[in-house]
């Protein structure tokens, strides 16, 4: 497997290591100690040789975004959406399954607990706002309609 990006998260006995840079026949990673997930180790990893298992845990784009459409490994739809917590009005993100196969459809998943029990995910939409879309008015008149 060697084609890999920048961005992508992947295990490697080390868990949720971050692939920061692509070179033939290896990838670099950066990933945190236990002690301390300041402190951030890098190293490179021979994905060709022997006993070497590279296995993806979230594409490039991870982390979920308000309003993205993810698929898991069963072709599970799953859309992001923002619901309150707690009674300090506290907000997280949570991912939505798009219909009950093999799942509650009613259920809400934190990102992690997801990417544990029905990953890897890939993302299928993500809005992008136009360059030229903002709230600012521009001093123009509104479109007629």
């Amino acid at each position: 497997m060697t084609d890999f990006q920048t961005g992508e998260l992947v295990d490697i006995t080390i868990r949720g290591a971050q692939v920061t840079e692509v070179l033939p026949g290896s990838v670099a990673i950066s990933y945190a100690t236990a002690a301390s997930e300041c402190v951030v180790h890098v190293a490179n990893i021979h994905t060709g040789a022997t006993g070497v298992e590279v296995t993806r845990v979230a594409p490039a784009e991870w982390p979920p975004e308000t309003g993205d459409v993810w698929r898991d490994r069963e072709n599970v739809l799953w859309f992001i959406s923002v619901r309150e917590v707690g009674d300090d009005f506290r907000t997280e993100k949570v991912f939505t399954p798009s219909s009950t196969r093999a799942v509650n459809r009613y259920a809400a998943y934190q990102a992690s607990r997801l990417l544990d029990e029905r990953g890897p995910m890939a993302l299928v939409h993500r809005e992008r706002p136009e360059p030229d879309d903002s709230d600012e008015p521009d001093g123009s008149e509104p479109p007629a309609f």
